[in-house]
């Protein structure tokens, strides 16, 4: 008799397509250098990652076509319930912004080899409100990023 046990740990997150389809008002590629040295922070121990604006550059914007394929698209990627992120997002940053004027932000980097990721909803005031997944295959991602965004596939090749 052979017996397989399969699980995942942690759990998937899934996206509310429905959701961002109706709140979700643009989609932005940005750019931002990095700030300080990068870092992974425990958000349940009291940690909370940081981004403004001013410290990034718009790179492209999604149409409208675009951004709802994009987030009918975005749970084709797999993401998990995990709350350790970056301290702060940097080079290219995704931000979803919401008609409340929060902001949903993913972004997956590399710095000395080692990757660092966050995806974060932050409020009109660029404070941090909540950590919402980790983004868990890269190469998905990408694919995501440069099926949408031109510069991005630019940056790849």
């Amino acid at each position: 008799m052979f017996l397989l046990l399969v699980g995942c740990d942690p759990s998937t997150y899934y996206f509310d397509t429905e959701y961002l389809s109706r709140e979700v008002s643009r989609i932005e590629l940005r750019y931002s250098e990095i700030i300080e040295k990068p870092k992974r922070i425990n958000i349940n121990e009291g940690s909370v990652p940081h981004f403004s604006f001013n410290d990034s550059i718009v790179v492209e914007t999604l149409e409208t076509e675009s951004k709802l394929r994009f987030i009918n698209d975005i749970n084709e990627n797999t993401f998990h319930k995990i709350y350790v992120c970056c301290n702060r997002p940097f080079n290219y940053i995704v931000v979803m912004y919401l008609t409340s004027g929060n902001f949903i932000l993913l972004s997956r980097s590399k710095y000395n080899e080692e990757i660092f990721r966050i995806v974060a909803e932050f409020n009109s005031n660029e404070e941090f409100v909540a950590c919402l997944c980790r983004i868990a295959d890269p190469h998905a991602y990408e694919r995501l990023l440069s099926n949408y965004f031109v510069s991005y596939k630019s940056f790849l090749n």
